[in-house]
């Protein structure tokens, strides 16, 4: 888990405004921070990061990162980087890191926003072409890392959360009431239909979109992912085989990693089925953890 946050247009933080948003994002990121800031498109542009190091945990992966004209900050892992990578050295690209930040950048410069479609993670970021002079903000597929937005003053300010996105802007947010009162009549799973949040003006990218500006803007997300649902007939046996191929290949794409790995027990099926799977294919020890409370409720 990393921490990103940043601001496109008119305004362009100041030192306090900079030290306050990577505090905010400190506990995202404990490992590195870094900052960005110069003109994009003949507009201020800031990016900043904090970095929990998973991947290449040598300071030449730190954010954010350059390559050629592109400029990312970046939060998630890309589980299948290493298929990308070999893809792109097929073509005759070379690497300076181990990292899937590079590849991500790597990735965009060979194919542009149909890179997306190649990628396999988790992942919400902020991608800036000086070439082009246009931001991109895109989010993974089904939302797992999460990216808000907010718009004030002819800039654009975004962040991991709302609480590095009100020390980037240097405001306090206004609880929306309506927000409040989805939340407490139809559930959490309300709030996930729109990408209103529970402050006034501030908004999610949402799932499985991505919103790329040449000016200063409201973002205008597009869809680049949208869940498809063919089924086909299959016998038992056939549907046992297919789970289990797949959920192999999921689990084992997610074990890469240059920290040890671990796993959180919740006491059910799934979890322990995952670390028995992680056991199997990681050939040692798993480290496993619980949340326990006194109170049964």
């Amino acid at each position: 888990m990393c921490g990103i946050a940043g601001a496109f247009g008119r305004d362009a933080p100041d030192e306090a405004r900079l030290r306050a948003t990577l505090a905010a994002l400190h506990r995202r990121g404990p490992d590195a921070e870094g900052r960005m800031q110069g003109p994009l498109g003949g507009q201020p542009l800031t990016l900043l990061h904090t970095r929990l190091s998973i991947i290449d945990l040598e300071p030449r992966a730190n954010q954010p990162m350059r390559r050629g004209p592109l400029a990312v900050v970046y939060n998630g892992e890309i589980y299948n980087y290493r298929e990308v990578r070999a893809d792109l050295e097929a073509k005759g690209e070379r690497f300076a890191t181990q990292s899937d930040t590079e590849v991500l950048l790597a990735a965009w410069q060979a194919w542009g926003a149909a890179a997306l479609d190649r990628l396999e993670g988790m992942w919400a970021f902020a991608l800036a072409d000086f070439a082009a002079g246009t931001l991109t903000l895109a989010r993974d597929r089904f939302g797992e890392k999460p990216l808000y937005h907010a718009w004030r003053d002819g800039t654009l300010y975004f962040a991991s959360e709302t609480r590095a996105l009100a020390a980037v802007m240097g405001a306090a947010f206004v609880p929306d009431p309506a927000q409040v009162k989805r939340f407490l009549v139809n559930g959490y799973k309300a709030l996930y239909k729109q990408p209103a949040t529970f402050f006034q003006d501030v908004h999610e990218l949402p799932a499985g979109s991505r919103a790329t500006l040449a000016a200063p803007a409201r973002p205008d997300p597009c869809r680049y992912w949208r869940l498809a649902f063919r089924p086909r007939r299959m016998s038992l046996a056939e549907a046992e085989e297919g789970f289990r191929e797949r959920l192999l290949q999921a689990v084992a794409l997610r074990l890469r990693a240059d920290v040890p790995i671990a796993f959180c027990l919740s006491g059910g099926v799934d979890s322990g089925a995952l670390a028995a799977v992680a056991q199997r294919l990681h050939g040692q020890r798993i480290h496993t953890f619980s949340i326990l409370d006194k109170d049964e409720r």
